[in-house]
């Protein structure tokens, strides 16, 4: 594993590599101990600060770049769909090994990466690949929200966003709900980056401070799950007020962990091996990510004892030897010509 993208920032190449662990310690939770509160804010953690980096160098990138937003646009979903059919053809094989299938609207509904959109009214995401379709609807509000815009505009624009969707997923049970918090991780990613939070010596604090009003929002999408007749003159203020502030502490820890993380790579000299292999982790991250749901069934079926649920330990133990093969089927798909990366 040597060969790498340069220019990175080494920053985010660590917080995504613990983004991965997390959600990858997340799912063995579930499968040791389904109910259990710590697998929940990995999780949600987790996926928080992949869409947070996901905002942050979708400005810094496409500052640097010189690229027209549709241009950088469509460069962004070009990179993503290739890697994505490959996960997405895996998991369907290895479901059909279980005998788990899928109706053929679902399968295209997903094969498309509109799941986020049409869930739950007309289809169900497959697996973790929600995570895909909320990260291409992010992308494509991006250059509504940041075209020309300062930072109390990136936040009026979120806010007007946020509402339309809103207002789609109370009236028609479209959009996925959890979708609006992880929005919201993503706006903090850009305004992060447009305020230049980690670029300079002052705090500016005034533009995120407005942003963090956003988040009283997602109470009011989160508890229309699911949409009824009337359900709206039940909801109480308290459960909304509960619900925002939920997504405030959430925001924060994310927001918490990578400003500190961000300051310890840029302030503390890391030894060049465990920089390369924390570079080396973060370019598998996303096939990681990707793939980690069917060498998960490949391993179970594999090498689980009968009658032994030992499902989580399984996961755990396969998740090493995943970060080889993605950063391998990473290296070879940004090789292909059509689909070669810059940085």
């Amino acid at each position: 594993m040597n060969r790498t993208p340069v220019n990175r920032i080494f920053a985010f190449d660590a917080l995504r590599l613990l983004a991965m662990i997390f959600v990858l310690l997340t799912h063995a939770l579930i499968m040791l101990d389904g109910d259990s509160m710590l697998r929940v804010y990995l999780g949600v953690i987790g996926n928080g600060i992949f869409f947070f980096i996901s905002g942050y160098l979708a400005i810094y990138n496409n500052k640097n770049s010189g690229l027209s937003f549709w241009s950088f646009l469509s460069r962004r979903t070009g990179r993503i769909y290739p890697l994505y059919w490959i996960g997405l053809a895996l998991f369907l094989g290895s479901s059909y090994w279980i005998n788990q299938t899928w109706d053929w609207p679902t399968v295209i509904i997903n094969f498309l990466g509109l799941q986020v959109l049409t869930t739950p009214l007309f289809t169900q995401f497959i697996s973790l690949y929600w995570f895909v379709s909320a990260i291409l609807l992010c992308y494509a509000v991006y250059p509504f929200i940041t075209q020309k815009g300062s930072l109390s505009t990136i936040i009026l624009r979120s806010i007007l966003v946020f509402g339309i969707l809103a207002l789609v997923r109370i009236t028609t049970q479209l959009v996925l709900s959890s979708f609006f918090e992880y929005f919201l991780f993503f706006v903090l990613g850009i305004l992060s980056a447009r305020a230049k939070i980690f670029d300079t010596a002052s705090f500016k604090t005034y533009g995120l401070a407005l942003y963090f009003v956003l988040a009283a929002l997602v109470g009011v999408v989160l508890v229309f799950e699911p949409v009824m007749p009337g359900y709206l003159a039940r909801i109480s203020l308290q459960t909304m007020i509960n619900f925002g502030m939920v997504t405030l502490i959430r925001i924060a820890i994310v927001f918490t962990i990578s400003a500190g993380i961000y300051w310890a790579c840029a302030r503390l000299e890391w030894p060049a091996f465990l920089k390369k292999v924390i570079i080396s982790g973060s370019f598998a991250a996303f096939c990681v990510y990707l793939l980690h749901p069917s060498i998960y069934i490949l391993m179970e079926q594999l090498f689980r004892p009968p009658n032994i649920n030992i499902d989580g330990l399984i996961l755990l133990a396969a998740s090493p030897f995943i970060f080889p093969v993605g950063f391998y089927l990473q290296r070879f798909v940004d090789g292909l010509p059509i689909f070669r990366r810059t940085n």
